[in-house]
């Protein structure tokens, strides 16, 4: 964050507008009211749906300005009502920096809320657009900004809004590891880096994976989600080869087992697809930089697009 203060406002405004710290305010002094809107835009490797995903669930590892020194968790949650949300740390304290209104993966994803401004009374609402673009995708950012506005804030969030996308976000695309398509040489080898176990913590529920090595074509997977001292759920999993393709074949709490297909691998990533589930009809695992396990389940239910997160670390198997 102070690198960035040097580099592209000056210390006082870039604190105040999005280095996430908000000053102090005389109370008795109404605020000066306006508005001010721009647009930019940006060509950046990769697909709409990956420049999609890289922004909305990769955020932390290029969004560099938090309220907290050092987040435990960055992110957004790409559906309506999901939240643009900052976690500190394992005791739950954050922030949340908006909210997502609209979002069709690698087409269109809108937020609104205040962002670095929190404590203010404005409402910034950011609408990114992925596009096709001959060398990748094009993203068009617009922002439209109304209620309270003070004198340079309009130059400055435009100013920071083009650090995160020409500065930041271009070249984190342009480094990433693009998931590989799992094409007919796809094979169960390639998510070894799944096996071990894996656990995670929401609220009173305590959710744990254990994947055995690959072999033999074939991982089996088990879990199971404890709460109040009781088992509540429990899953049995094959991932198999079959017909030149990889399956995730789930048998949740004894129902019917379904089947989903592998659709992008590639160093610490998977996601199975099956548009014909009602829920989810993907899966995903990413291994993380830090070895954290981030797995998430997300789809179409009742016309809304829902995502469901699983985030796990590595422990013993006991």
């Amino acid at each position: 964050m102070d690198s960035w203060r040097n580099q592209v406002v000056p210390a006082l405004i870039a604190c105040a507008i999005l280095g996430w710290a908000t000053p102090a305010r005389a109370a008795s002094k109404p605020p000066q009211v306006g508005g001010f809107s721009f647009d930019l835009e940006v060509v950046v490797a990769g697909s709409p749906e990956a420049a999609f995903d890289a922004f909305t669930l990769e955020t932390k590892e290029w969004w560099d300005h938090h309220m907290s020194a050092s987040p435990k968790e960055l992110r957004f949650e790409p559906w309506p009502g999901g939240r643009f949300l900052e976690v500190f740390d394992d005791t739950g304290n954050g922030a949340r920096h908006g909210e997502v209104i609209f979002a069709e993966r690698g087409k269109r994803l809108r937020f609104t809320g205040p962002l670095g401004l929190s404590g203010h009374a404005i409402d910034l609402v950011c609408t990114l657009d992925f596009e096709p673009a001959e060398k990748g995708t094009k993203v068009k950012l617009e922002v439209r900004a109304a209620g309270e506005v003070q004198e340079g804030w309009a130059a400055t969030v435009e100013q920071v809004w083009r650090h995160f996308l020409v500065e930041r976000f271009e070249p984190y695309m342009a480094s990433r590891k693009t998931p590989a398509r799992a094409g007919p040489a796809a094979t169960v080898d390639r998510l070894g880096w799944l096996a071990g176990c894996w656990q995670g913590d929401s609220g009173e529920r305590r959710y744990r994976e254990q994947w055995m090595k690959p072999e033999g074509g074939t991982m089996l997977g088990m879990s199971r989600t404890v709460s109040g001292g009781k088992t509540v759920e429990h899953e049995f999993v094959e991932i198999r080869e079959q017909d030149g393709a990889v399956f995730y074949v789930a048998k949740p709490s004894g129902q019917e087992g379904d089947s989903f297909r592998l659709v992008e691998s590639g160093e610490g990533t998977a996601v199975f697809e099956n548009p014909e589930h009602d829920f989810p009809q993907r899966i995903l695992y990413r291994l993380e930089a830090d070895g954290r396990l981030a797995a998430a389940i997300e789809g179409t239910q009742g016309g809304k697009t829902r995502r469901v997160d699983f985030p796990m670390r590595r422990v013993p198997c006991d």
